[in-house]
């Protein structure tokens, strides 16, 4: 318990001073604090649970490159790195939403016309930001069509585990994934925002804790 107490201490500082350094633009603090973030949350994970699931671990992990990666993004193929980090990471969860769900069994068939509320969204995002991708289109619409499906799966939890907290925390983080990357979109390619940074890494660091929170019993 202590430990945990110590560990989840630590990430909350680091959190805090990360969150500090990028609202007043210190870079440097940046790059200290920010590769402390996923690994301190995988430990935190590892340490409250009896059984260790792969796919959240894995996640975390490639959540940590795609944050390595996009530290410097201006610098040859690191942005698309970084963006397949981030990729193979939403796959990881998309795994661990679907364990013990069975399409047939557990979800029934009108559940699936929620799916068009996903592509609704996604339209009006890519409409306002395709002009302004270049050669990343393809790239860029597979991504949104895999943090989609992940959001989609944390949804259908719901029919096996019910409506209690274990499946709110990571269908909200999924959102927050959503609010995220979507905002990691129109900063790095149609222009900064007044505390974008801030925005982006806030919703990413939550969207991660809340679905590692939902796992934690």
């Amino acid at each position: 318990m202590t430990s945990k107490l110590i560990i989840g201490g630590l990430f909350c500082i680091i959190f805090v001073m990360h969150m500090v350094f990028t609202k007043n633009e210190y870079n440097k603090g940046r790059c200290y604090t920010k590769p402390f973030l996923m690994p301190l949350l995988s430990i935190y994970y590892i340490a409250s649970v009896a059984q260790v699931n792969k796919f959240i671990v894995m996640a975390l992990v490639f959540g940590f490159m795609g944050d390595m990666f996009l530290m410097w993004p201006e610098m040859k193929n690191n942005f698309v790195l970084g963006l397949v980090a981030f990729l193979i990471g939403h796959l990881c969860y998309v795994l661990l939403f679907l364990q013990g769900i069975s399409f047939v069994k557990d979800i029934p068939v009108w559940f699936y016309l929620i799916i068009i509320i996903y592509i609704m969204v996604a339209f009006v995002v890519m409409k306002k930001l395709t002009m302004y991708l270049g050669n990343m289109k393809i790239p860029t619409y597979i991504y949104m069509a895999v943090i989609l499906l992940m959001s989609f799966a944390s949804l259908a939890r719901i029919w096996v585990i019910g409506m209690s907290i274990w499946f709110f925390l990571p269908f909200i983080g999924s959102l927050l994934f959503l609010c995220s990357d979507a905002m990691l979109g129109f900063y790095t390619f149609k222009g900064k925002f007044k505390n974008g940074n801030i925005y982006i890494m806030l919703t990413y660091v939550l969207a991660q804790s809340l679905i590692v929170g939902g796992y934690l019993y």
